[in-house]
């Protein structure tokens, strides 16, 4: 429409699109889409020794932050309780064994701290992000997503929990997902290693691999909830927020508890 963002996509966006869609495993309640490396497999330095000194230099700050600690500890806990990391073993197969430091990032609005992945991390000039396309722009237009919003009388709003985690990252491809951390947050001993098992925050592709898994939600599930419901995800939500407006509360209830199953 007028207010939706027409853009072509690029012959690997195309290319990355198939391999989604001939890649996509469903597992539960998860759909698992594979990293979309430039190479099939890429090499990569080892890195090791460039992990471990941003670990050093996180540990400094959160020593000297007591508040900090407790919340990035926690968050940290969180991410291993969900399943959305696992201890790896400390090997890994060289060159395809990659170590990403991380961060917190504090939004404005909320209390909550959320943990970052440096992609773009460098070791001998080559990061994560450089040898992994960014993939194609499902994200729709902002302008697009708030006119429809304002079309009818009852508003609301939601968000999808933690997006890049719900999609998952095939076994084979976790070891690029390295990280170091210390286990419950202890310094004192030695860092261990762990590998993300989902999609992070901070990789150049994760935006895309989870617009197009949002996108599969609305196809496979169509059926099941409602023409209504596959509409609003592919109309209704900017990246993970869905603004949406139905004419009366009965029909905002209906939607939302479809939307929730699905």
């Amino acid at each position: 429409g007028l207010f939706d963002n027409a853009r072509g996509q690029s012959q690997s966006d195309r290319k990355i699109e198939l391999l989604w869609k001939t890649g996509i495993v469903t597992q539960g309640r998860h759909y698992t889409l594979p990293i979309p490396f430039k190479n099939d497999e890429p090499h990569l330095p080892d890195n090791w020794e460039m992990a471990r000194k941003r670990l050093d230099s996180l540990g400094r700050r959160l020593r000297s932050d007591d508040g900090l600690k407790k919340q990035y500890t926690s968050a940290m806990q969180d991410l291993l309780d969900q399943g959305y990391a696992e201890p790896a073993d400390s090997q890994g197969k060289p060159g395809s064994a990659w170590y990403i430091p991380h961060h917190p990032v504090i939004s404005t609005n909320k209390a909550k701290i959320r943990i970052v992945f440096d992609c773009a991390a460098k070791t001998r000039g080559i990061s994560l992000n450089d040898v992994v396309h960014q993939g194609p722009d499902y994200i729709n237009s902002l302008v697009g997503v708030l006119v429809r919003f304002r079309l009818r009388r009852v508003a609301f709003m939601a968000d999808v929990q933690a997006m890049f985690h719900q999609v998952r990252v095939p076994e084979d491809q976790r070891d690029y997902l390295r990280f170091l951390w210390w286990p419950e947050g202890n310094m004192d001993d030695e860092p261990r290693v762990y590998r993300m098992t989902a999609h992070l925050f901070g990789g150049t592709w994760s935006p895309s691999a989870c617009g197009f898994a949002l996108r599969q939600t609305a196809t496979d599930l169509e059926e099941e909830y409602g023409r209504e419901a596959a509409y609003t995800i592919r109309n209704n939500f900017y990246v993970d927020d869905c603004l949406k407006s139905v004419d009366t509360p009965a029909e905002g209830i209906r939607l939302i508890h479809n939307l929730k199953r699905m």
